[in-house]
């Protein structure tokens, strides 16, 4: 399957998202950005007849993705062997001495040595860097896979994404994502092991390191008294959104008393939109429920996420590591069910009444809570 191709205007806006990223990093001022557009589109038909006269098929074919469809007796179409094409000959029109690309790009990037060989250029010089793992430690980061960390995301939720990394990838961020050498990183993990430093404390720097490189120290300061004040002294954060929901936005069957989680999620705009009891994006609320009594309650729900497993094996699941926090504040005339012990035995929290099932279907007797309103704040683990 091959995406769908983006209007001008979509790359257009795409292009300014991407600079306003990469800026953060680079100096705007001593940084030229060029459109391939430039050249590609005055290539013309014979221009492309004569770029590909100067790669046979079989060259194609030493691209592993290549070979790997093509033995398994699966389409290959021929705009994608047109690709290496058209990112090789962007070096030629840069007459380019040095290209960056991950691990992943190495046939497009080795393809603009051999054009610019043909061109009667110096081959450039190909630098590559390993593929970073995203938060569930397998896959490659990837915003579609929703598993990366945006550079441009608040610091209170860079913060937190890093600290729900695994210990044993937390090395590789040390060393693709901090400026300390690869010693001193070395030396770091050494002191772990032998137990002079505690993981959490080591990963602790890693989130402030990474969060105040992007937003400064003061908010690095911040969101690590933040998630130390919420995750580890089991307190409210203070710089949480508080958003207003009306009971009647999100009640369930008429005379229940109950809060359909489902409901709550895309009112909060934390999730896309439900049909039924089923999540259009296939993502399931798990250890759900109400905790409290009285003026204060706090809704629980962790791990909403989409299991992401190849086809033919078996997920282990998201754990705890994934999700998200939501503190309610009942309104007048509001109170909540006393904690009964309905929840996941396996889960290190203690148990709490469940209010949805895998399904996102609402357990009778999970909530019964009086007709008004209600405020809610959110907490990304």
């Amino acid at each position: 399957m091959t995406r769908k191709p983006l209007t001008r205007e979509e790359i257009d806006k795409n292009a300014e998202t991407y600079k306003q990223q990469v800026f953060r990093i680079l100096d705007d001022k001593a940084t030229e950005v060029r459109y391939n557009s430039e050249w590609l589109d005055k290539l013309g038909y014979a221009g492309l007849i004569g770029l590909s006269a100067k790669v046979t098929l079989s060259q194609m074919l030493d691209r592993k993705e290549f070979l790997t469809r093509f033995r398994a007796e699966q389409d290959i179409s021929l705009h994608e062997l047109l690709y290496p094409l058209a990112q090789g000959y962007d070096s030629v029109a840069l007459n380019s001495d040095v290209e960056l690309g991950g691990t992943d790009q190495k046939f497009n990037l080795l393809m603009g040595r051999e054009l610019q060989r043909d061109y009667g250029q110096k081959p450039q010089i190909v630098l590559m860097t390993p593929i970073l793992e995203g938060l569930d430690g397998v896959q490659k980061m990837s915003k579609s896979l929703g598993n990366a960390i945006g550079i441009n995301e608040p610091p209170a939720e860079m913060y937190g994404k890093l600290m729900s990394i695994s210990d044993e990838l937390m090395w590789k961020y040390w060393v693709f994502l901090t400026d300390l050498r690869q010693s001193e990183v070395d030396a770091l993990r050494a002191e772990t092991t032998a137990g002079n430093l505690h993981p959490m404390e080591v990963k602790k720097r890693l989130a402030w390191t990474i969060t105040a490189g992007f937003h400064g120290e003061a908010a690095a300061v911040n969101a690590d008294e933040n998630w130390a004040r919420m995750f580890q002294q089991k307190e409210t954060a203070e710089d949480l959104e508080e958003v207003a929901v009306a009971y009647a936005d999100v009640a369930g069957p008429e005379g229940s008393r109950q809060v359909r989680l489902p409901k709550l999620l895309v009112q909060l705009g934390l999730a896309a939109s439900w049909r039924g009891s089923q999540p259009q994006d296939r993502r399931e609320g798990r250890e759900a429920g109400w905790r409290g009594s009285g003026e204060r309650a706090d809704f629980i729900c962790r791990a909403a996420c989409e299991d992401r497993s190849p086809a033919g094996k078996t997920g282990k699941g998201c754990g705890d590591r994934l999700g998200f926090l939501l503190y309610i504040r009942l309104g007048p005339q509001q109170n909540c069910l006393r904690e009964r012990d309905r929840g996941n035995r396996s889960s290190s929290r203690k148990p709490i009444q469940q209010a949805v099932d895998r399904n996102g279907r609402t357990v009778p007797g999970a909530a019964e809570c009086g007709r008004g309103s209600s405020s809610a704040t959110t907490a990304t683990r």
